[in-house]
């Protein structure tokens, strides 16, 4: 696979945070109009033990990795977009003459202690964890229950449920003018790695002519894992409630592998009837993705620079490179919480508080090939 194609990312807090080479990188426009750029290394799941970049476990591997850094830097990215420019600890903080990914270097980050700040968006990412079981979990069960009979009719109305929630969950919300800016900077992150694997030159105005919508995005797979969950949970009838819930959390990983083999075979393959099935994972990039701004391409951009391979060298196939012991170190360190604010996690950019987005504005960088 070609190292251009190995790059990942996710719209955060008035930014965009990629992952690729061995590194990770958060890039957030401040309010005086600087972007501020943090780097720091980081190996991904599927690299850290050769069993997790095995055919289905990788999926599992991928999602967890996209909700714990996904958080991370969700909750990092809404500091920094309310701090005053000189308040940041570590990072590079550049002026309009002086952006991420135009000139000099990002500063790897530091190490910062958790802010006060961090405890209610705690809060908010609890919150926001049960709203989503509610809203996608106890709902479904109620209507399918209350409108279907059989164990079959059952689970495919409350699948449709789930999903028509879903559907309905994204599109209200990008109506807010928050979350708006959250799908900018989505659609943004999208045209910056669609410019890097065409080999095209990294500047926003070249970037803008490219697509907003990616096959290895978020947002597809969560329509895979819905699909999915309804095949796969109609194969085990309807036990009672309790019964029920615990074989759908068990049944977790199984769905989010075989829609993630899914994601992958769709980023790959140019077979007309994967194109076709993949169709309407593309469709519905158009509710989690917005055409972005050239200041916003620029800020997706520095983040997409500063994961890039100093001496412009590919990385190794195996790893990713400048997979270090103090890289795995740091990306177990961060502050956790539960779906909050974003887009898968949520990347979700906000005005400047974190607010619970739409799943699924992430983009899966595949598995590190062996």
């Amino acid at each position: 696979m070609d190292w251009r194609n190995r790059f990942g990312g996710q719209a955060v807090i008035e930014g965009v945070m990629m992952r690729g080479a061995g590194r990770l990188a958060l890039a957030v426009r401040r309010p005086d109009g600087s972007i501020h750029v943090t780097v720091r290394p980081h190996t991904a799941y599927t690299a850290r033990r050769s069993w997790l970049g095995w055919p289905f476990l990788r999926g599992i591997a991928a999602l967890a990795e996209a909700l714990v850094v996904g958080i991370r830097v969700l909750n990092e990215s809404a500091r920094l977009a309310e701090e005053p420019a000189g308040g940041a600890a570590g990072g590079e903080k550049r002026g309009p003459d002086h952006l991420a990914g135009r000139h000099g270097q990002a500063v790897p980050a530091r190490d910062q202690g958790a802010p006060s700040g961090d405890r209610w968006v705690t809060v908010v990412n609890v919150l926001a964890l049960a709203l989503g079981l509610v809203l996608f979990v106890l709902v479904p069960t109620w209507v399918a229950t209350a409108m279907a009979a059989g164990e079959l009719a059952r689970n495919l109305v409350e699948g449709a449920t789930r999903l028509v929630l879903l559907l309905g969950y994204m599109a209200a919300i990008g109506r807010l003018p928050d979350i708006q800016r959250v799908y900018q900077y989505h659609g943004a992150e999208h045209k910056a790695i669609h410019a890097l694997e065409a080999g095209a030159p990294l500047e926003p105005e070249v970037a803008q002519g490219f697509s907003r919508f990616h096959p290895r995005c978020g947002t597809a797979f969560l329509l895979f894992v819905a699909v999915t969950a309804v095949l796969v949970h109609a194969l085990f009838g309807w036990p009672d409630f309790w019964q029920r819930t615990l074989l759908r959390l068990a049944l977790v990983p199984v769905v989010a592998g075989l829609a993630y083999e899914w994601i992958l075979l769709a980023a790959r393959s140019a077979s007309p009837w994967v194109r076709w099935m993949s169709a309407p994972g593309l469709w519905l990039q158009r509710l989690t993705t917005a055409e972005p701004s050239l200041d916003q391409l620029e800020v997706a951009l520095a983040a997409l620079k500063a994961c890039l391979p100093r001496d412009g060298s590919q990385a190794p196939a195996g790893r990713e490179s400048g997979a270090t012991a103090a890289g795995r170190a740091q990306a177990a360190g961060a502050g956790a919480a539960a779906g909050a604010a974003a887009a898968q996690p949520t990347q979700a950019p906000a005005g400047a508080v974190p607010v619970p987005a739409s799943p699924g504005a992430a983009t899966f960088p595949p598995p590190a090939s062996r």
